[in-house]
């Protein structure tokens, strides 16, 4: 039989007691405790789309149309390209016709010189 060496034994009890309250701690997170706030890149503003409980907020930190008159954007991936500018291949719709109008989303690129926006469409 192996005697136990009480140095190594102290060492795995501390390692899974500090397992153990890592997991209690990551347990206490909710879904919402691991998104960050969307820095402002332009100014807030209620003019935009969107529900009161929406407003105000800053039409110029992502891809969008401002005033939601002409196109409604879906999808999309921000890609750090190359160039040293930042890409996204994103969808968009005719915001004339209505949700329905997603069935006819077609593909845009968009360019911008910082991560979080403006994001100009390269038409």
């Amino acid at each position: 039989m192996r005697a136990l060496n009480p140095g190594r034994v102290f060492i795995r009890v501390i390692a899974l007691l500090s397992i153990a309250v890592a997991a209690a701690s990551a347990a206490e997170k909710t879904l919402i405790d691991y998104f960050l706030l969307m820095p402002i890149q332009g100014k807030l503003t209620r003019e935009p789309w969107g529900a009161a409980n929406v407003l105000p907020r800053d039409p110029e930190n992502g891809l969008e149309a401002p005033t939601m008159k002409q196109w409604c954007y879906w999808d999309g991936q921000i890609i750090d390209g190359p160039d040293g500018k930042y890409h996204i291949f994103a969808s968009r719709w005719d915001q004339g016709r209505g949700h329905i109008g997603w069935f006819g989303s077609v593909a845009v690129h968009a360019v911008s010189d910082n991560a979080m926006g403006p994001i100009g469409i390269q038409d």
